[in-house]
């Protein structure tokens, strides 16, 4: 599947732009290399089988109040066009998933600092895709219940329909057997070993 793939450095300034200088004294910055990001998309629907894939360029930075146990100016940035299908019979229909030359980046900015509790917090922000930002709110899982440390293992996943962002549909989910309209979820599942500024 060719994909225009643009180069890290741009994910980089993308992220930069989108993170604040400010920061609570109390709060530490984390971020996440593109060694230590794992970002996967799932494509559901009614009548057909899940398609799966992966992205090969994302970054991202949070912040974190270890006292507080609160996560604030979560900034996640992925590279569409780097997505590759998990398997040769999914790469039909991932091919125009996020085709769009002109919005090639995924990216979410979180609008409100989240509280963790027990391992778990909803992290509310903006989803942009093909260039669209809209109101999304992600789950976070950390792999310990009161996350503390130079680095905090997490998981995010978060998920949307098709239409929410005017993606196109494939070939593969466009109609269901009795020939009405399949609406797909597609979920987003970034997983991140986040190290401490």
């Amino acid at each position: 599947m060719a994909r225009i793939a643009r180069p890290l450095p741009f994910l980089l300034g993308c992220l930069l732009a989108l993170t604040p200088v400010s920061g609570h004294a109390e709060d530490s910055k984390y971020y996440v290399p593109p060694s230590r990001f794992v970002a996967s998309v799932q494509v559901t629907g009614e009548s057909v089988k899940p398609i799966s894939g992966v992205f090969e360029e994302a970054t991202g930075s949070f912040s974190y109040d270890d006292e507080a146990f609160i996560i604030s100016r979560v900034r996640l940035a992925i590279n569409a066009q780097s997505l590759k299908p998990a398997k040769p019979s999914h790469e039909k229909g991932l091919k125009n998933l996020f085709n769009n030359d002109m919005s090639s980046e995924i990216t979410f900015a979180s609008t409100a600092p989240a509280t963790v509790k027990d391992g778990s917090a909803e992290i509310k922000g903006t989803l942009t895709v093909l260039g669209q930002g809209k109101p999304a709110a992600l789950k976070a899982t950390f792999a310990n219940k009161e996350p503390h440390g130079a680095s905090l293992p997490l998981s995010l996943t978060g998920s949307f329909k098709r239409d929410d962002y005017g993606i196109e549909e494939s070939a593969e989910t466009e109609t269901a057997p009795d020939g009405s309209r399949v609406v797909d979820t597609i979920t987003l599942t970034f997983d991140l070993q986040s190290l401490r500024m």
